[in-house]
């Protein structure tokens, strides 16, 4: 979750006055959800469905809010919308 995390606030800190995900916010995404060399195909399938997801249920402006709230206190919680996205990703990509 640490890592999702810091990738939620890798992606909106590089938005300036964004409304919208951009190709550049999914790539930024996944170089900080995954390690290429390390993770596994599982984790590094689950980061694409967790921004897949996240793109269609998640506004980007809410994307943009929770980084704000992780990049002041990165002990805080996912919020509940961010866990479910995750939790459904690796029920599906687990095949669960």
């Amino acid at each position: 979750m640490l890592v999702l995390a810091s990738a939620v606030l890798f992606v909106a800190c590089s938005a300036e006055q964004q409304t919208d995900y951009t190709v550049e916010n999914r790539d930024a995404f996944l170089a900080a959800c995954t390690d290429r060399e390390t993770d596994t195909l599982l984790q590094q399938r689950v980061c694409q469905c967790v921004f897949d997801e996240a793109v269609q249920e998640i506004p980007f402006q809410r994307f943009d809010e929770i980084a704000t709230v992780l990049g002041e206190d990165s002990a805080a919680p996912l919020p509940d919308e961010l866990i479910a996205l995750v939790a459904r990703c690796v029920t599906e990509e687990a095949d669960l």
